[in-house]
């Protein structure tokens, strides 16, 4: 009895299979896969495979990143016949995250050097170019002010005021109209 190597690995499932060698002609009872999380096979699942001597079977439900050990199974009137263990992992899940746009500002020319959270789900953003705006919890983008000079970085506190570093090395703070 051989097992095959892993093939068609997804986050869920993996297909391998076998062949059966050696048999002394009886009937076949069952064939299939065994795979375990651990090596000695403890807590193992199986997948029942057609009748042919070479077989394969699909590996289902698997968990994401995870590693296990395979291996082809045939039993007959005589016993239960193991093939070789073969290790592979599932892949990873994708990422729990999703990247989208959230705000587009508005000119292109001066595009935020920094980007500070304030109360509310107001975002505060600072541009090279000396503009300061505020980005709406639903991404509208507008103007707060424009201080006419180079900005290096923003922060913004609780209360929502963000100080902004400029070029000359001073920290201004902005308060907006309520």
């Amino acid at each position: 009895m051989t097992t095959d190597p892993v093939t068609a690995i997804t986050t869920t499932s993996a297909v391998s299979g076998g062949i059966v060698t050696g048999n002394d002609s009886t009937p076949l009872t069952a064939r299939g896969l065994q795979w375990a999380t651990d090596s000695n096979f403890t807590n193992l699942q199986i997948a029942d495979a057609n009748s042919a001597v070479n077989f394969s079977a699909t590996m289902s439900p698997l968990s994401p990143g995870t590693t296990y050990y395979a291996r082809a199974f045939a039993t007959n009137a005589g016993g239960t016949g193991y093939g070789n263990t073969v290790e592979f992992t599932t892949n990873a899940a994708s990422s729990d995250y999703t990247v989208s746009t959230y705000a587009t500002f508005p000119d292109s020319t001066d595009l935020p050097m920094g980007v500070a959270a304030g109360p509310a789900g107001i975002l505060y953003a600072c541009g090279n170019g000396g503009q300061v705006w505020t980005i709406a919890a639903n991404g509208s983008v507008g103007l707060l002010t424009d201080l006419g000079m180079e900005l290096r970085d923003i922060v913004a506190d609780a209360r929502g005021n963000c100080y902004v570093l400029t070029q000359v090395g001073d920290i201004r703070r902005i308060t907006p109209a309520v």
